[in-house]
């Protein structure tokens, strides 16, 4: 067992992959350093960059691992500067001060610096081409580190993330699925809920907030510095994904309906198909880490909320 000793700050330490890698250090005897996830009271990366530079003066930490970053990729083409500032701007300037101070930089990216259109999985080589504000920003983070900083900063791509926190795509076909699961087991008490719309033709590599904790855990034992993929194997659709959880969730995916992303009408266009190869050959299957996730949170027997479990009798049959 490989023993880190430095100090780790983790930026974004509240967020979906922030406390969840907070959590999987804390749990791991080969972490001695003092481990601590930092918030926008303590390092502000909306912030002009000499101020960020100073927050990470007074705290020093010999890892910065950057799980922050802006991420509603909708809002951000109506406002772009703060993608940018936060994506950007605030990624050099905690570059700069990496490279100025001789510490280490693990900074966390995505598939959406991809236009979607190799047609095949795309690598840690593949040249960038973002095609929404979003993309642009964290592109531009990624240009900026491996300009500033390559020698000791490792960016780690990830797709599709999914975890603890109750946000997202996968989350919202899980509160899907338990409605219209509620409806069939009492249908005088549960309204019948909406369908809802799954787009068929956006074709990624779901992974899972703690195999992505895996990758950085490794990263951070044995050191590898530049690019990497750290996502799962395999690629699919957002329908055929959210088919696999009503099939893991014993629930009929008549609830929901799948349609072109067209006819969604998103304020940014989204590429169809960012499909990563991974970097790491112990990452599971995108679909073996969706079951995985299932099976933890015992998603097959969350038959009801909790608030009706004493209101409720079962419909006669």
């Amino acid at each position: 067992m490989h023993i880190v000793e430095e100090s780790i700050i983790i930026t974004g330490g509240t967020g979906n992959l922030g406390s969840e890698l907070l959590q999987m250090l804390v749990d791991l005897p080969c972490f001695t350093g003092f481990l601590s996830g930092v918030g926008r009271n303590q390092v502000n990366l909306s912030a002009p960059p000499h101020a960020i530079k100073s927050a990470l003066d007074q705290i020093n930490p010999p890892i910065i691992i950057n799980a922050a970053a802006y991420t509603n990729v909708d809002q951000a083409e109506s406002e772009p500067e703060l993608a940018d500032q936060v994506n950007h701007v605030a990624v050099r300037a905690m570059a700069e001060w990496a490279r100025d101070n001789g510490k280490r930089l693990i900074h966390i990216s995505t598939d959406y610096v991809f236009d979607g259109k190799k047609g095949a999985p795309y690598t840690p080589q593949d040249s960038t081409c973002p095609i929404n504000a979003y993309g642009k920003s964290k592109a531009l983070g990624e240009e900026a580190i491996m300009a500033v900083y390559p020698e000791r900063s490792t960016i780690i791509r990830t797709s599709w993330l999914y975890g603890q926190k109750q946000t997202g795509f996968v989350w919202f076909v899980i509160n899907a699925a338990q409605a219209a699961r509620n409806h069939a087991l009492y249908p005088n008490k549960c309204p019948k809920p909406d369908p809802i719309k799954v787009a068929h033709d956006q074709t990624g590599t779901p992974t899972c907030v703690s195999d992505l904790c895996s990758v950085i855990i490794d990263v951070l034992q044995h050191p590898v510095y530049g690019i990497v993929h750290g996502c799962a194997t395999g690629q699919t659709t957002r329908y055929e994904q959210a088919l696999l959880l009503c099939q893991a969730m014993t629930v009929p995916p008549d609830f929901m309906v799948p349609q072109a992303t067209a006819d969604f009408n998103f304020a940014a266009p989204r590429p169809a198909n960012t499909a990563m190869e991974t970097s790491f050959e112990s990452m599971p299957g995108w679909d073996g880490g969706l079951r995985a996730f299932c099976s933890y949170n015992d998603l097959h027997n969350a038959k009801r909320p909790d608030a009706l479990e004493s209101k409720l009798s079962p419909v006669s049959t």
